[in-house]
């Protein structure tokens, strides 16, 4: 793709510094059909040293134009040569409205030629709001309603370039004229109608559901394949399942018998493309095909025909598709087995020739290979091998930008539960070493995160990388995300293994972050996202009741005081204050001496938000009129006693702990397997009593191979095994689990 770029940019410069117009002043030995004093003045204006000139000699070269134009007994030669004068300076950028009117006459009389050099003018410099659009329109429906065939095709032609978007209220009425000459005897005519409809279409796509499906489609079984090949173009690019169900079948049914006819090579030697017979045409079924999956899917018939067809290119050995045409029709058969369930099956053979174009020395075929696995993996995921996965990660590492990028969009697409850790070190390890924008990505690696990830730890360090390698606006959204990852306030509420382990989690965040903002890292300063994450870790997750709240405040407000210069940090020093105030209701000496210099700072957002801070303690010393400690606790709720047994007695479920919980069963049970009624406390309960007595509940059975390994029970929290006592069970299956980055050496990375 770069190399094809590249040489028509080479091209493009090459024409843009010539200085000719891009032929020659006529001579004897090479002549061409322009006049020599219409040649000889094109070459002078193109070579124009500035602008000024340049203007000059065209507004010269106007008034003459507008001159001749105007005389009487002018020759058509003359006007065609005043004509293309005209035109020239309109695409030099000067204004030619004033000619407008002689191109609207050109075009509506005189000799065919003339008639064609006025429709050119007309298409190219009358713009389609302008009101002599409409009187274009007037010739063109006379050259459609007219016996001549080239006064049709003339029409037609000029319709297609004529008519744009403003023009809409133009549709209805040109269509019902194209619809009739759809079923003229010429199938040159038969086929410039077909294009002419589908322009209409692209203006007014409701004109195809109207009346135009039935007519194009009508058109594939026409008796010249030129036209029967247009209208199967058309088709393709038009229908869809809300067709009428006839149309479907008939579309369908032409389309196999031209694929047909195309395998057979029963078509002229006009459809053979490079020795290959008609590879487009057959490239515009395979498109039929693959936007009608719920009409294929409906006929089983119909769905081993349809997978006979798609078989056809992709038996071929990949090493014979080298030409660009036959890959191209790989590739659309390859997008239409992926959009149809019922061709599932061809699924291998489509993921043998996908290898064939990633391992390509010609950077389109491999871009061409991921977009078509791209397309599999989205509708049908398939099993790839070794090969083919280390086939993909060798792209990352092309010379090609455009490679690399559509590379790391596959791979967010490739990952699932098993390999999302891999998957995420390979995109977050290139995007480090990109250079260019990869924010899409970035944002797709932090909803795999979300996705996939079980593991606390796992998800906090791998948040930590995504933020590393995030920027500007987007690394304060990771930021964000991060946090609530930590701080999710549901979190609190599932089992107390959970909250153990997410206590961990954040103690650990904590301490690596003091360690770097004490020590630095690299020899450097602790950058300043690290310092703002430290921070708020430190107004959330500071133990208030075993720290000194006035030793975390005056840490927070020390690092304020030493990053005045960054309003960011300053922002989550108030705030973290702001958070100690409103879990501890007491502040510290230099904590209110830094909001009282805050609530001064010409910064209008530090003022205002250390103003609030401000009324936030002030109303936390009036709301609050005993300490906590002192507040008495009833850990047992035996205030609820009489709540819970009055409800056990109306029959009210008891309370299964989530862990223990199963789907319900569909046995109806009946009166007599029902539980017994319990009618003790609510806070006490016996050793005998099994869950398995609750009704319609089922419990996971502890010796389970599929259980989870029980951690907390009625009776309370039991001990952790230890490897020996699980060697047939999870842990050695978290033993053989790649061991990704760690939060240590994500803290540690490059942070610019």
């Amino acid at each position: 793709m770069s190399a094809m770029l590249a040489r028509t940019w080479n091209y493009l410069h090459s024409v843009a510094t010539d200085p000719a117009p891009g032929w020659s002043v006529p001579t004897v030995e090479q002549r061409h059909s322009l006049p020599a004093g219409l040649a000889a003045w094109l070459q002078q204006v193109t070579g124009c040293l500035d602008k000024e000139e340049e203007r000059e000699m065209c507004r010269r070269q106007l008034e003459v134009v507008m001159t001749k134009l105007g005389q009487k007994g002018v020759t058509p030669g003359v006007v065609s040569d005043c004509m293309v004068r005209v035109v020239y300076m309109h695409l030099l950028g000067y204004d030619c409205s004033s000619v407008f009117i002689h191109c609207v006459k050109m075009a509506g009389s005189g000799s065919v030629l003339s008639r064609k050099m006025g429709y050119l003018a007309c298409s190219v410099m009358i713009p389609p709001t302008h009101q002599l659009a409409l009187l274009v329109t007037n010739s063109i429906l006379t050259d459609l309603a007219s016996n001549s065939i080239v006064d049709i095709q003339l029409g037609l032609i000029a319709a297609a370039n004529i008519i744009k978007p403003p023009m809409g209220q133009l549709v209805p009425i040109l269509s019902e004229r194209v619809i009739s000459l759809t079923s003229h005897s010429s199938h040159l005519v038969r086929k410039k109608a077909l294009i002419l409809l589908n322009h209409l279409c692209d203006l007014d796509p409701c004109l195809w559901t109207a009346t135009v499906s039935s007519v194009v489609i009508g058109c594939l079984s026409d008796s010249n394949p030129g036209v029967a090949a247009t209208a199967l173009q058309i088709t393709a690019c038009l229908i869809s399942d809300a067709d009428s169900p006839t149309n479907i079948s008939s579309a369908v049914v032409a389309a196999l018998h031209l694929h047909s006819q195309a395998i057979q090579s029963k078509l002229p030697p006009d459809f053979v493309y490079k020795g290959h017979m008609a590879p487009f045409l057959r490239m515009d079924v395979t498109r039929i095909l693959r936007k009608l999956p719920i009409a294929i899917n409906k006929s089983p018939h119909l769905c081993e025909q349809v997978t006979s067809v798609l078989i056809a290119p992709l038996e071929e050995s990949p090493g014979d598709s080298k030409e660009l045409v036959i890959q191209s029709l790989i590739h659309e058969t390859i997008l239409t087995i992926a959009n149809l369930p019922c061709c599932s099956s061809l699924v291998p053979l489509a993921i043998k020739h996908i290898s064939s174009f990633l391992t390509s020395r010609h950077h389109s075929t491999v871009y061409t290979g991921l977009c078509g696995l791209e397309a599999l993996f989205k509708q049908q995921p398939p099993v790839l091998t070794k090969e083919h996965e280390k086939s993909i990660m060798s792209c990352l590492g092309h010379s090609d930008p455009a490679i690399k990028k559509r590379t790391l969009q596959l791979l967010v697409v490739l990952a699932s539960a098993d390999n999302v850790g891999s998957v995420v070190d390979n995109i977050l390890g290139h995007v480090k070493r990109q250079e260019g924008d990869c924010s899409q990505v970035v944002e797709q690696v932090a909803a795999l995160v979300e996705r996939f990830g079980e593991n606390l730890d796992w998800k906090a360090s791998t948040m930590l990388r995504v933020v590393q390698v995030s920027k500007d606006k987007q690394r304060d959204q990771m930021t964000e995300k991060l946090k609530f990852l930590l701080a999710n306030p549901l979190s609190e509420d599932k089992d107390p293994a959970t909250v153990l382990e997410l206590n961990r989690v954040r103690n650990k965040l904590r301490s690596l972050l003091a360690n770097i903002v004490e020590k630095g890292l690299k020899g450097k300063a602790a950058p300043v996202a690290v310092i703002t994450l430290h921070i708020w870790c430190e107004g959330q997750f500071s133990n208030l009741d075993e720290e000194d709240l006035d030793q975390v405040m005056d840490s927070v407000v020390s690092l304020g005081r030493e990053h005045l210069q960054h309003p960011e940090i300053i922002h989550n020093c108030l705030y973290a204050i702001q958070k100690l105030i409103t879990r501890n209701c007491q502040v510290s000496q230099s904590a209110e001496e830094f909001l009282s210099d805050c609530s001064k700072s010409d910064d209008e957002v530090i003022k205002q938000t250390a103003t609030e801070v401000l009324l936030v303690k002030s109303n936390m010393k009036h709301s609050v009129k005993h300490p906590p400690s002192l507040i008495p606790q009833d850990w047992t709720l035996s205030f609820l006693d009489n709540l819970v047994s009055k409800s056990l007695e109306e029959g009210a479920k008891p309370y299964i702990p989530k862990s223990c919980r199963l789907e319900q069963t569909k046995r109806r049970q009946t009166r007599a397997s029902s539980p017994q009624l319990h009618l003790t406390p609510y806070n006490v309960l016996k050793l005998t009593d099994t869950p398995t007595q609750s009704r319609d509940v089922s419990f996971c059975s502890q010796s389970g191979a599929d259980g989870p390994a029980q951690v907390w029970t009625v009776e309370g929290r039991v001990g952790t095994p230890n490897k020996e006592e699980m060697k047939d069970g999870k842990m050695i299956e978290m033993d053989n689990k790649v061991k990704t980055c760690g939060m240590e050496m994500a803290l540690a990375g490059d942070w610019e």
